[in-house]
């Protein structure tokens, strides 16, 4: 969904909260997303070096980039951080993104089920259990409550 925003909707985010509303999203229907002060300073960064276009995330070309690239990209930058064995790289993809966020939001950051699934953008809380994978530590606080 980040791929659909314009820039136009980054510039005129809501200031208090970095607050961007899509309307075009796969269940159709429309939701906001917040941005981060780090993710705000992140993207102004990318701003400077940025190929003109109606999107905020463009190809070479200017246009909006695809997920099939998006992978792409994603696997290029984990090569070049040197942190990754081919393996792995070859499973990377967005869909490992939002499931890494989501598991990241739930036992780092402690988010319900219920939170991580407004987050997401899913309809039922049922669709984002299935992004959350749960690490031991965060099994073992959950059990010793």
């Amino acid at each position: 969904e980040c791929l659909g925003i314009t820039l136009e909707q980054y510039i005129n985010r809501d200031d208090n909260g970095g607050m961007i509303r899509l309307s075009h999203t796969k269940n159709h229907k429309a939701r906001e997303i917040y941005l981060n002060d780090e993710c705000v300073m992140a993207i102004d960064e990318y701003l400077n070096i940025r190929v003109d276009g109606e999107y905020l995330f463009t190809s070479q070309e200017g246009n909006m980039i695809d997920k099939c690239n998006m992978n792409k990209t994603i696997k290029n930058v984990a090569r070049k951080s040197g942190k990754f064995d081919e393996d792995r790289i070859k499973k990377l993809s967005c869909h490992l993104t939002r499931t890494t966020y989501s598991s990241d939001l739930f036992n780092d950051k402690g988010l319900s089920i219920s939170q991580i699934s407004k987050i997401l953008g899913n309809s039922e809380m049922v669709c984002s259990s299935v992004y959350v994978k749960t690490n031991r530590e965060s099994t073992r606080n959950a059990m010793a409550m």
